[in-house]
């Protein structure tokens, strides 16, 4: 009889920095095992910061999708709160979309807490 396998879910969360940086460590720690590992970017956007110059050594074990359209009324952000709704719902379906396939060992949802809480998307499936 196959053994079947089990899913966990681990959230990071808390004001300020590190949950982007947790997650990315469980990425590291998984490539080493040689798994495959989707992340999808909820919110970040068009910002260029270190962790995306590091993900994209890690391939091509690891698949990056930076849905967002960035933070929401901060820094340089002038776009519509629908385009943030819709980049999210788009992240939405492609999250199922890749959990589903049954080829990544990890899927991470960078910052979908912080689009479920300003009301970008739901989570009714």
């Amino acid at each position: 009889m196959k053994k079947e396998s089990k899913g966990l879910l681990i959230v990071y969360t808390g004001d300020g920095k590190g949950k982007t940086t947790a997650a990315l460590g469980m990425c590291v720690r998984a490539v080493g095992y040689d798994w495959q590992v989707c992340v999808i970017q909820f919110v970040k956007g068009s910002w260029k910061y270190g962790e995306l110059k590091g993900i994209k050594r890690l391939e091509p074990n690891v698949e990056l999708n930076v849905i967002g359209s960035g933070f929401v009324g901060i820094v340089d952000d002038d776009k519509p709160f629908e385009e943030h709704q819709e980049a999210a719902r788009k992240g939405l379906e492609l999250a199922k979309e890749k959990l589903r396939s049954g080829e990544y060992q990890l899927v991470i949802l960078d910052e979908l807490n912080v689009a479920l809480d300003l009301g970008w998307c739901s989570m009714r499936m």
